[in-house]
């Protein structure tokens, strides 16, 4: 099965992992994981210009 790319940052790729909230057919609030594992949360503020705020994430605290 294909990942998703989903961003490209500083040189490291994000794949898309989870879908945690949609808004008319677009990911609002999703998980994304870079090829070492690390988790990454990532918002969209402006659906009109898509603007995201992405953050890495522990385990952890997303299960929290």
């Amino acid at each position: 099965m294909d990942r998703m790319k989903c961003f490209k940052i500083n040189g490291e790729t994000l794949f898309l992992e989870k879908v945690l909230l949609y808004f008319q057919e677009t990911p609002l609030l999703f998980i994304c994981k870079n090829n070492e594992g690390e988790r990454y949360i990532v918002f969209c503020q402006d659906t009109d210009k898509f603007i995201y705020l992405v953050s890495e994430i522990s385990t952890s605290n997303l299960i929290n």
